[in-house]
């Protein structure tokens, strides 16, 4: 089985999200593509969001009824702070059949040198980079698989603000995510 790692805050996951997902998933040799909600990332420690297990249910809700999609949070029983690498071991150890391929966007690439041992990722997993900007930011002595994904150009930062400010645009957040967030009074000042 190959499975695409999206690794993600997913702070609230949105519409951009699951478009990126399926879109590799259709157009790819991946069997599925599991959504890893990220419990803290190093490079955002101290941030302020709902919990994993909140965030998680938002991508379960997001995800229903999508075959091939999974989600899960399984960095939560990790040491902290989430480290890629060793979450890659231990998904590899756990799932021995499974290969593993890391799933990042495109604005990843700038500091992927600066990621905790990022040439043992590169050595031992595939990556690949889908855009996130118009500007290709890719190291080309990095052995990073560049996909050809539609661009998307709002984020999660983008909605949290739209929903503070009551202003959500059209079709960013699905439905039953969006009722989630509203029910739990998720992103209000």
């Amino acid at each position: 089985m190959k499975t695409g790692l999206f690794f993600g805050s997913f702070n609230p996951v949105h519409n951009g999200h699951i478009e990126i997902a399926t879109f590799i998933l259709k157009n790819s040799d991946l069997d599925e593509i599991w959504f890893v909600v990220s419990p803290e990332n190093p490079w955002k420690s101290g941030q302020k969001k709902p919990t994993s297990e909140i965030r998680l249910k938002m991508v379960e809700l997001a995800i229903h009824n999508r075959p091939g999609l999974k989600a899960t949070n399984f960095e939560e029983k990790l040491p902290k702070p989430s480290y890629t690498y060793k979450s890659l071991l231990y998904l590899k150890k756990k799932h021995p059949a499974n290969k593993f391929v890391l799933l990042i966007g495109g604005d990843n690439l700038e500091d992927f040198t600066k990621w905790k041992n990022y040439d043992k990722i590169l050595a031992d997993f595939e990556v690949w980079a889908y855009p996130r900007n118009k500007k290709n930011d890719a190291d080309t002595t990095l052995n990073i698989k560049q996909i050809e994904a539609p661009l998307l150009d709002f984020s999660s930062t983008e909605i949290r603000n739209e929903i503070i400010h009551n202003n959500l645009k059209d079709n960013r957040v699905d439905n039953k995510v969006l009722n989630f967030i509203i029910q739990n009074k998720l992103y209000q000042s």
